[in-house]
């Protein structure tokens, strides 16, 4: 397999508060890591009443990114 490499799709979970289209709930949304398209056509994860009910919708052993400084005004954090 010399000259064959392989990239591994990887998943970015947004967390966003009190978006415009969910303005009562915390949701989650997927994006591919590598394109930075949606999955799931932009359609939440998961959405709760705290950012705690979202969190534990997230799969297990992700690291939060944080929020970063030029992120959208809803977005709360990002995990990989």
């Amino acid at each position: 397999m010399s000259g064959l490499t392989t990239r591994a799709a990887v998943t970015l979970y947004t967390v966003y508060g009190m978006p415009s289209d969910f303005p009562h709930e915390f949701v989650c949304r997927r994006y591919d890591g590598r394109t930075a398209e949606p999955i799931d056509a932009g359609e939440p994860f998961a959405r709760g009443r705290t950012l705690a009910e979202v969190r534990r919708a997230l799969p297990a052993g992700l690291y939060n990114l944080g929020r970063q400084p030029n992120d959208d005004w809803a977005i709360v954090e990002s995990w990989v």
